[in-house]
């Protein structure tokens, strides 16, 4: 079972994202998102939510560390990299 909390952390720490602005998007005190995590009691709106924060879908933000290939690694970075140059 994955560990959102964990994958929050790394989500947050890949991405340069303070924990705050987490907590403003969620609308969530410090310590409600602290007992979330430690005790990986999110509710299924609540983990779209996450994904949608990170701008990922929801499978991806379910998968947890490293890629299986190097490719889809490179992939992935790829489009986040194209994700923060889009002009709007």
């Amino acid at each position: 079972m994955i560990n959102v909390g964990e994958r929050i952390e790394e989500l947050l720490r890949l991405n340069h994202i303070p924990k705050k602005d987490l907590m403003e998007a969620l609308g969530i005190s410090r310590q409600g998102l602290h007992h979330k995590m430690k005790t990986n009691t999110f509710k299924s709106e609540e983990l779209q939510e996450l994904a949608d924060f990170f701008k990922i879908d929801l499978q991806e933000f379910l998968k947890f560390g490293e890629p299986e290939k190097e490719e889809s690694k490179i992939d992935y970075m790829f489009k986040k990299l194209l994700d923060e140059f889009k002009v709007s």
